[in-house]
């Protein structure tokens, strides 16, 4: 096998923490020695040993002497684990082939250099491309410290979301529906406005197999979401925000109080937003979507699309330090 083929490998080993390791990034890693595969190794699970160390823990000989492909430069710092590169010195591996280097300035390049101090051959670049696509999400808070958001939207090729009566079932597929639960367990976070859940009284859950909930963000001005909807029944097992600028305190009563008729209510977070946040999450992501909506439709006239009633936004927020 060649080196981009071990890489391949690797890369495909690290998607199988999507949706699972969130803050930190998706790590394959595969050990090769004399030719042969001794160990291969992904992060599983957020605060669990990275990629590096399940790679060195599933060799099936020694690995002193051997190449180790790892899609993500190996950490240098001690965070919920310790240092990856301590694990790759201590174990004699004596080359290490790189995707691509952290995008963490504090921390890019740093794993490489001790590496290289200490005399192991580090190469890098391999298969550079396909590992930064594979963490885009990560890629893109680390760079420019704003949320990365992904807009999904359903509507009929001539603009309409419902019927004139406002019926509406499934527009798009079922390959479509599958994709938006994938979406789901990939991202932090799921929001939508007031106007879906007075609609639709949906759960907004990820019903994939092997993956958690995201968090249920409700952009809800006056505070109207039911007590008895759905969301707010099912708060205790899926956690949920509700941002709003009521500043009523009967409203607030029933998710709040601690004579809340159900103590389910209760586990909300109610948070008080400006109106002048929003967009600044939002743009730098959707500005290309606006305009292919707007392409799309054209100048066909239909009625005005409502976002209340059919658009979902995900989203995925990142610690600085969320290599860890």
């Amino acid at each position: 096998m060649t080196e981009t083929e071990y890489m391949r490998m690797a890369l495909e080993l690290a998607g199988k923490g999507a949706g699972l390791v969130s803050p930190n990034p998706m790590v394959g890693a595969v050990i090769v020695k004399d030719g042969e595969i001794i160990g291969k190794g992904y992060h599983k699970q957020y605060g669990g040993p990275h990629a590096e160390r399940n790679a060195l823990a599933d060799c099936t000989a020694s690995p002193e002497g051997a190449t180790l492909y790892v899609t993500l430069e190996p950490c240098c710092h001690h965070g919920k684990t310790p240092p990856c590169t301590d694990a790759i010195l201590a174990s004699g591996i004596r080359r290490v082939v790189v995707g691509i280097r952290d995008p963490n300035p504090p921390m890019a390049g740093k794993g490489i250099e001790i590496l290289r101090a200490a005399g192991v051959e580090a190469v890098e670049g391999v298969l550079e491309d396909e590992c930064r696509r594979l963490n885009e999400v990560f890629f893109y808070y680390i760079q420019t410290r704003t949320p990365y958001v992904v807009m999904k939207y359903a509507m009929t090729m001539d603009g309409m979301t419902a019927t004139r009566t406002g019926q509406s079932k499934w527009i798009t597929g079922e390959a479509a529906r599958q994709n938006v639960h994938r979406d789901r367990g990939r991202y932090s976070a799921i929001m939508v406005g007031i106007g879906t859940v007075l609609a639709d009284d949906p759960l907004l859950t990820c019903r994939a197999e092997g993956v958690r909930n995201p968090v249920r963000i409700i952009c809800d001005t006056r505070l109207r979401v039911p007590v008895n909807s759905q969301i707010a029944q099912t708060a205790a097992v899926v956690p949920t925000m509700i941002a709003t600028a009521s500043s009523d305190i009967e409203k607030h009563k029933p998710f709040s109080s601690a004579t809340a008729s159900t103590a389910i209510c209760r586990r909300i977070w109610i948070i008080f937003i400006w109106m002048t946040i929003f967009p600044r999450f939002i743009a730098p992501r959707t500005s290309a979507f606006r305009r292919s909506t707007k392409s799309s439709v054209g100048s066909r006239k239909t009625s005005p699309v409502t976002s209340s009633s059919s658009a979902t936004v995900f989203m995925t927020w990142r610690s600085p330090k969320s290599t860890a």
